[in-house]
């Protein structure tokens, strides 16, 4: 009886691993700087085995008030489209959007289709008057964030027939 006990306790812990790994965390209400935003996300992110996108909505204020991952894709790619994000910030009565996904390769630096997408979502957001406020690619041991490195895409010149991915 010990021994099954034991294993079940076992079961349980990794049960409780998979759904803490699959679960964002819920910062509801917070207003965090681009900093400690980047680490948070870090700390949820960094050790998802495929690509997975998130998208924060905040209030006038910059308060969250929602959280939400809106895509999944595979150890080197995620397809997304904006009218998923958005339809998250609309739903949720969002005055802008952050978005965050991670690299399951360990490297946080941002790729041609990664800033292709943000200037697309940039531009979707300019077009709602739902501004994109960062986004953030998250590595094992850093992120990068466009606001911090001064890289926040102008929304000028996108093709918006062309297919995204992140990668």
């Amino acid at each position: 009886m010990a021994g099954h006990n034991k294993r079940l306790a076992l079961l349980t812990a990794i049960d409780l691993g998979r759904w803490a790994q699959q679960a964002p965390r819920l910062i509801l209400g917070e207003i965090l700087a681009s900093s400690q935003l980047g680490q948070l996300l870090m700390d949820d992110l960094r050790y998802v085995p495929q690509e997975r996108l998130e998208v924060l909505v905040v209030d006038a204020k910059h308060q969250i008030i929602d959280r939400q991952i809106v895509f999944q894709g595979t150890l080197d790619s995620c397809p997304v489209h904006p009218r998923e994000i958005f339809r998250v910030a609309v739903l949720a009565g969002g005055s802008a959007i952050v978005i965050a996904h991670n690299h399951p390769s360990g490297v946080a630096e941002p790729s041609a289709n990664d800033l292709r997408f943000m200037r697309r979502l940039a531009h979707c957001g300019e077009l709602m008057g739902i501004p994109l406020l960062d986004g953030f690619v998250i590595g094992l041991t850093t992120y990068f964030s466009l606001r911090e490195t001064g890289q926040l895409p102008v929304a000028q010149g996108v093709n918006e027939s062309e297919p995204l991915k992140t990668d």
